[in-house]
């Protein structure tokens, strides 16, 4: 990982070695920070923490060239620190850079790249104030303007941590087995994990320029795909985002991977913690691949767990409310012979979501209701407006799928108000025809 310099001879026990530089007398760095930097290596937080005090109250009083002389040393000092298991170090670590990146100003470029990755992904720190201390540290170096130019620029160093993160790191890499308790080291693992799926999604979002042979490893990578089975679920999340980007971003690149995507996408839609991640992705994979359904089996695989999600399952845990506007569009991208039986697929489906509207409705959940009920009137309009449905399966969607769910809730003002909004449409258009 970034920060590892073997270039940097450490001073003091074999655990501080790893980052701490080792200061000459005529380095310039004055003997305040050299003191300072030292009890930065100690495994004791409150130390750490106080060091990171000291060290910021001094940044923000040193001379320009006292800085600069510091800033040989602080990258292999901060990628360490900023990656600490303890999250008040990590937020401090964040906080001391800024104080940095405003003593040396454009000095900075120099050293960028060497902490640049680290930098990054701590912008995406699952405990908020550390994020939010990175970020603004990015801000702080650089203007509004290149922000976006500065990740172009560090785009390799931050796409190989991620990668490495990803793909070949274990709990035992990120941290010290000898000296950290297998509970701390499982954490760190699962939060940089998940950091590196969200800065991915981040940074293809945000460069212009991508080069998809430099991401071959991670998309051949079996530990990658793994991921959609995590067993926690803010990787998953995390997950499904990601992919969602490359999707966007490198569709062409993926879709030669069917075999491995499909499966870990669609195979996946029951997941309610992944909730919205999962199905938003689902529509960028059923949008940009030619023929999904041949890498899965959609009535094993992918249908039974989106029934047991929309039906009384699902909707006892409360949390399926966010999946809903996702299922006209996914139903689109089904296509009749992955139905297979038709009549028997409709039932099914429709059978889920009104079982699941009784539940919320028993619940006295009006806003459940309201969201269930569009939904489902979304869902069973669009088929009875689709030319591949014959008029015998639309007839019996509104005799048996329709009027059950206006016994449900006769007095929904969304249900009434949606309703009337298609049937004006029919009539519309049965008049355009005439």
């Amino acid at each position: 990982m970034l920060g590892e310099n073997a270039g940097f001879v450490g001073f003091g026990t074999a655990a501080e070695s790893g980052f701490v530089p080792l200061l000459q007398p005529d380095d310039g760095v004055p003997s305040d920070f050299r003191l300072c930097m030292r009890k930065m290596t100690k495994k004791d937080v409150t130390t750490k923490l106080k060091a990171l005090q000291e060290f910021f109250e001094l940044s923000v009083s040193a001379t320009e060239q006292d800085m600069l002389a510091v800033l040989n040393f602080w990258p292999s000092v901060y990628t360490k620190l900023a990656t600490d298991i303890d999250r008040r170090v990590r937020e401090q670590a964040h906080i001391a850079l800024e104080a940095v990146v405003k003593a040396v100003g454009k000095n900075l470029a120099l050293h960028l790249k060497s902490m640049s990755a680290v930098w990054y992904i701590g912008q995406s720190d699952s405990h908020s104030p550390a994020a939010q201390a990175a970020v603004s540290a990015w801000k702080a170096a650089f203007p509004p303007q290149k922000l976006a130019g500065a990740v172009e620029f560090c785009q390799a160093e931050i796409l190989n941590l991620i990668i490495e993160n990803l793909t070949s790191a274990t709990p035992a890499t990120m941290s010290d087995p000898k000296m950290t308790p297998p509970e701390e080291m499982e954490a760190k693992y699962v939060r940089t994990v998940s950091m590196s799926l969200i800065s991915y999604a981040n940074l293809l979002d945000t460069v212009q320029h991508i080069e998809p042979d430099n991401h071959i490893v991670l998309f051949d990578s079996t530990k990658f795909w793994k991921l959609a089975k995590h067993k926690d679920g803010n990787i998953r999340k995390a997950f499904f985002t990601a992919v969602t980007q490359l999707f966007i971003k490198m569709g062409d690149s993926l879709a030669s991977r069917g075999e491995k995507v499909v499966p870990a996408v669609l195979g996946n839609l029951g997941d309610t913690e992944a909730g919205d991640a999962v199905w938003c992705c689902a529509l960028q994979l059923l949008s940009t691949l030619v023929d999904p359904w041949t890498f899965v089996s959609p009535h094993k695989a992918v249908f039974p767990a989106i029934w047991k999600l929309l039906g009384k399952t699902g909707a006892e845990t409360g949390t399926t409310m966010r999946i809903y506007p996702y299922l006209m569009p996914f139903l689109s991208k089904v296509p009749v012979a992955v139905m297979d039986d038709c009549d028997k697929f409709l039932t099914r489906w429709f059978s889920a979501m009104l079982e699941g509207l009784e539940v919320i409705k028993a619940r006295n959940n009006i806003s459940g209701c309201k969201v269930v009920i569009l939904s489902l009137l979304e869902c069973i309009f669009y088929f009875c407006n689709s030319k591949e449905f014959d008029m015998s399966i639309k007839s019996k969607l509104i005799r048996d799928q329709l009027i059950p769910s206006l016994r449900v809730c006769p007095k929904s003002l969304a249900m009434l108000n949606s309703l009337s909004g298609y049937l004006l449409f029919w009539n519309k258009s049965a008049e355009t025809k005439t």
